[in-house]
């Protein structure tokens, strides 16, 4: 990884090592693991700064159903 890499995609969640690996068909991980971006994006690029996300909170939905039947 260079210097503009790890500055811009180390915690990216569109930078494909970044990816979990489960939530891919296996073709789909391959593809993406030659890409530098999911997007394609240069790293500090404008497309870059406006599709960079670093941080990804995941919901479980089935755990909102239960609480919210409890209320």
């Amino acid at each position: 990884m260079n210097e503009s890499t790890e500055t811009w995609c180390s915690v990216c969640v569109y930078h494909p090592p970044n990816l979990p690996r489960e939530a891919y068909a296996a073709a789909d991980w391959q593809e993406l693991q030659s890409r530098h971006c999911a997007y394609d994006c240069q790293p500090g690029s404008a497309d870059c700064l406006a599709w960079r996300k670093t941080s990804c909170s995941l919901v479980d939905l089935e755990a909102l159903k239960a609480s919210n039947r409890g209320q």
